[in-house]
């Protein structure tokens, strides 16, 4: 049974059974008996007399693959955060020309745009009035979404949320109309995890 939309429970214990199952399957062919590391390579058992201080080759390595480590880390992080900081600029970007184009037509402009980001139209009840991706009858009211609420209150407003089971981060932008309604226009971005 897929546990893409399971409860975190039902994943926790899953992660246990597999984890179980390596473990004594592994016992089973291998066998249970413990073993000993095989002796190491003469160049890393040298060592370094630095001032009084004795190093060897052994601790260098796992010091410089720690760093290694370390900076791998760091690096993503980096990457990941200004890709989200270049996620809402373009949001905001693409809100601010339909925002624009809305004042000047009406909702059949939303329907011809192709936009690669979803976009959604929502009334200043919550009701929403227009998505480009789902049917908007089918929707719950948005007046309680963070982003929305925001905006009504503030003129504009982002968040973000991340979804556990599809591993991704979704980020949200939206402005307030001069009609009272608003504008949200969304964007995916996969996980640290999902890009590994």
């Amino acid at each position: 049974k897929p546990l893409r939309n399971s409860t975190r429970i039902a994943v926790l214990i899953t992660a246990i059974g597999v984890s179980l199952l390596l473990e004594y399957g592994m016992m089973f062919f291998v066998g249970p008996d413990v073993r000993s590391y095989p002796a190491l390579p003469d160049y890393l058992t040298a060592s370094f007399d630095v001032g009084g201080v004795v190093i060897t080759m052994q601790s260098l390595l796992i010091v410089g693959i720690s760093v290694l480590l370390v900076c791998s880390v760091l690096f993503f992080g980096v990457m990941y955060s200004n890709y989200e900081d270049q996620a809402f600029d373009r949001l905001k970007v693409e809100a601010d020309e339909i925002s624009h184009a809305l004042a000047r037509t009406d909702e059949s402009y939303l329907k011809t745009l192709t936009a690669a980001d979803r976009i959604t139209w929502v009334a200043a009840d919550g009701t929403v009035l227009y998505d480009s991706i789902a049917d908007p009858s089918t929707m719950g009211n948005h007046l309680h979404r963070e982003e929305i609420a925001e905006a009504l209150k503030t003129g504009t407003g982002e968040s973000s949320r991340y979804s556990e089971t599809l591993l991704e981060r979704n980020h949200y932008y939206a402005v307030r109309l001069t009609d009272g309604t608003v504008l949200r226009v969304a964007c995916t971005q996969d996980s640290i995890a999902a890009m590994l």
